[in-house]
């Protein structure tokens, strides 16, 4: 197994830099392909993240909460994205919460962590509710909400809104907000399947180093585009799927669910892909549905499939691996997403 490095990266120290890297290398490109509530998209550029960043986290900090334990409940979007890089870059500790879980489970998160604020969009809005009745959260901040305050809970774009004016007014607590990246920065809940969920607690530096090593091992730049699809309080996700990429100046863009994955695949047209074995699963058994629609194609498939075991399990020659790339072809021929670029770097390899 392969440990040393194949490509260069930048040194950053925490993820306060790197968005401050990032935003100097990358200003002008797309961070985020967004689909409004239309159906349109657009991009918002790597400097308007930023500023979204440093506005909101003055915000929050002209709240009280500098230091403190701030929870993000939502679907994939960039507002978690930008939350996240925000409360890491300056404000205190994040704590991604998973979307599923039944809300006595994410009162009992939020609750053991000591929470004192939560970031969440509307879809979870009646639970929030329920939990603002009797919890010790202090602030509840809606991402869809466009009034300032509705309930007595605050709306996110409010917020970033009310820090570019503090900012102007001269505040710069968030801007010159000293970062320790040996400091924990961000809590993690394990899924607790087998036991109650364990909160793990991560440094920046413990981030940036997980950073640096998956670039250092998988060629992206800030031509790739990347559709983001697992969930992103998990690790894997928030971790390859989302800090690697903005690191490398790519573009993300938001899956709406499992069921559009090829509709936002076709809007999208990413290079790159962050899966896990279960989804590569159904694009397969997707494929051999496709293959198989057709009594003709059927036995074609079939018949391409018993020639390739009986070549490997008897001559040894193997055109497994043919076989995958002609598979991956027939895919992006349906999703007509353009090229998907293997882990080494190179396009149409799939190794």
């Amino acid at each position: 197994m392969r440990t040393e490095p194949i490509y260069q990266t930048r040194k950053i120290t925490d993820l306060k830099d790197l968005m401050v890297q990032s935003a100097k290398l990358f200003g002008d490109r797309n961070a985020f392909y967004i689909k409004d509530k239309n159906g349109e998209y657009y991009g918002k550029t790597y400097t308007e993240l930023k500023r979204d960043i440093d506005a909101f986290g003055t915000a929050l900090i002209s709240l009280g909460l500098k230091d403190k334990k701030i929870a993000i409940l939502s679907q994939n979007r960039a507002e978690w994205c930008t939350s996240y890089l925000t409360i890491t870059g300056g404000v205190g500790v994040v704590v991604p919460l998973d979307k599923e879980l039944p809300f006595n489970e994410v009162e009992n998160l939020i609750s053991r962590a000591g929470v004192s604020a939560i970031v969440f969009s509307s879809k979870y809005r009646s639970d929030m509710l329920k939990l603002s009745y009797n919890s010790r959260v202090e602030y509840y901040i809606d991402i869809d909400q466009e009034e300032e305050i509705l309930d007595g809970f605050l709306s996110y774009s409010c917020l970033i809104e009310k820090g570019r004016a503090l900012m102007k007014q001269g505040d710069r607590n968030y801007l010159d907000a000293e970062i320790d990246p040996d400091a924990m920065c961000a809590l993690i809940f394990t899924s607790g399947t087998t036991d109650l969920a364990k909160g793990v607690m991560l440094s920046s530096k413990n981030i940036v180093s997980n950073v640096r090593a998956v670039v250092s091992m998988l060629y992206i730049d800030e031509t790739d585009s990347v559709l983001s699809i697992l969930p992103l309080h998990h690790t894997y996700e928030c971790t390859a799927g989302f800090l690697v990429m903005m690191y490398s100046g790519c573009c993300m863009s938001f899956n709406e669910g499992l069921k559009y994955i090829v509709q936002n695949l076709q809007e999208t047209k990413p290079s790159i892909l962050m899966l896990v074995p279960l989804i590569l699963e159904n694009m397969h058994k997707k494929i051999v549905k496709q293959a198989s629609k057709t009594r003709m194609g059927k036995i074609k498939f079939n018949t391409a499939i018993e020639i390739s075991n009986f070549l490997y399990n008897f001559l040894k020659v193997d055109i497994r691996k043919k076989l995958v790339q002609t598979s991956f072809k027939y895919l992006r021929r349906q999703s007509k997403t353009g090229h998907f670029r293997c882990c080494c770097g190179k396009s149409g390899c799939f190794k």
